[in-house]
């Protein structure tokens, strides 16, 4: 059955149906080749008319091959989206040729066929659908450019000069979620709207995480993470599904996927979400460690295997380090101040007595185990924390500072508003040791997944 004779309707769920689930599946490629051939063949309709086709059917074809012809800028500029190739800076003199440019001019094109449909005002006319659906990809192409600057926002953040306002990016993306929640409903833009909410929800729950563990809550933490992966599965449960459909053939040789074993650039952003998702759990694994390791029963090497497999084991990067070196003591310091008693791990019906004073510095985590610091450190600490101006300087390096009356060198630097890492000496340290600033440098940018967020800036060509 050719596409002109065929409704609308059917025309519409059969090939733009077709088309949005191979967008939302990573296939690009495939996609823009669906509607390159439909275009070819709508474009033959115009330029030669049957002896049965009227003009309104000319006019009709003219308004499908736009729109296909403005789906094959589409599906080029999702696949630039989804390799992440979009944060390229532009150079001086030079056209911009970034992926908003793209999307700017496909908004463009859109609200002209969008205009150009509304002197039809008689539902399920041809004119009619085709401005109903271009309505609805307009506003998709709306929301992929708020994300553009989401991801672009959160790139220029700089983890690895100071801490990044997450609080702030996580009302900004929770307001894309909200805003365009109920757009682009359309059945044919059923499976992208799916893509996008996963898109946007994981990220969402992962930014919670990250927030919940800058406060060191726990359940909280755990929670959003568990939901963060299980978006992340759906989302990725899409190409799985695209994946299967182009080995069945039905969309010809251009559909067959490398046998490479290798992931398609086309899914970078997917790689990426799922890389700050990892980050995350060896973070929480990391803060928490105390706490997992006495829970559950599993004998102690069970545990250091379950946190091999974490992409970052900052517990042994510790224990490696102590090792190594001649620090008596390497831990990390919350600062309580101001917080609800409830942080940390608790029983949720269980409630402990607030505290004060020194009481509200603890130390979530403190190594070599079993050998706790000895409390006069701890007036010590909470000046160092307290201090403005060194606090604001171990934003962005190690701060060394030397207690004469305790005869210590300590070195500290923030990976949370409310988080220090900190190494103690029991003696005179001489300027700044670079084993120790190489250590703490590598586990606070690590903590704060600088190297996954700065592949966000842009970049030149």
């Amino acid at each position: 059955m050719t596409s002109e004779t065929v409704s609308d309707a059917e025309w519409g769920e059969m090939l733009l149906g077709q088309y949005f689930k191979m967008l939302s599946g990573f296939a690009q490629d495939q996609a823009k080749d669906i509607v390159d051939r439909e275009k070819t063949i709508q474009s033959q309709n115009v330029a030669n008319p049957q002896h049965h086709q009227s003009a309104l059917d000319s006019a009709n074809s003219s308004a499908r091959a736009t729109l296909l012809g403005i789906l094959g800028q589409l599906a080029l500029a999702e696949k630039t989206y989804h390799s992440m190739c979009f944060f390229v800076a532009k150079g001086f003199l030079r056209k911009d040729s970034s992926l908003r440019s793209s999307y700017e001019g496909i908004v463009s094109e859109l609200l002209v066929l969008k205009e150009g449909a509304k002197g039809s005002a008689n539902r399920g006319t041809p004119a009619h659908l085709l401005g109903h659906i271009s309505e609805q990809v307009l506003q998709y192409v709306f929301a992929r450019m708020e994300m553009v600057n989401f991801y672009e926002h959160l790139g220029s953040s700089r983890p690895d000069t100071q801490l990044v306002p997450w609080s702030q990016f996580l009302e900004d993306l929770r307001t894309i979620c909200d805003k365009n929640h109920r757009l682009f409903h359309h059945p044919m833009l059923a499976h992208v709207k799916s893509a996008f909410d996963f898109e946007t929800e994981a990220m969402l729950h992962m930014i919670e995480a990250q927030v919940h563990l800058e406060d060191y809550q726990f359940l909280a933490s755990l929670l959003s993470l568990n939901e963060a992966h299980a978006k992340l599965n759906s989302w990725e449960s899409l190409a799985h599904a695209c994946d299967e459909f182009r080995n069945s053939g039905k969309i010809g040789l251009s559909a067959v996927i490398s046998l490479s074993g290798r992931t398609p650039p086309e899914r970078a952003l997917l790689r990426w979400h799922t890389a700050f998702k990892a980050s995350l759990v060896s973070k929480f694994s990391f803060y928490f460690y105390e706490n997992l390791t006495a829970q559950g029963g599993y004998h102690v090497d069970r545990m250091k295997t379950l946190f091999a497999r974490l992409s970052c084991d900052y517990y042994q990067k510790v224990a490696a380090f102590h090792r190594r070196g001649d620090a008596p003591w390497i831990l990390l310091a919350f600062d309580a101040g101001g917080m609800p008693v409830h942080y940390g791990y608790r029983f949720p019906l269980r409630y402990p007595v607030s505290v004060q004073g020194l009481e509200s510095f603890p130390a979530i985590l403190i190594y070599p185990p079993g050998m706790p610091l000895a409390p006069a450190h701890w007036p010590s600490i909470v000046m160092l924390l307290s201090d403005p101006v060194k606090s604001a300087e171990a934003k962005e390096r190690p701060v060394m500072f030397y207690d004469e009356r305790m005869e210590s060198s300590y070195y500290f630097m923030r990976v949370e508003p409310k988080i220090t890492l900190f190494v103690l000496f029991q003696r005179r340290k001489i300027g700044r040791d670079s084993a120790v600033v190489t250590f703490m440098n590598d586990m606070v940018f690590g903590l704060r997944a600088s190297k996954l967020i700065v592949t966000l800036c842009p970049r030149s060509k």
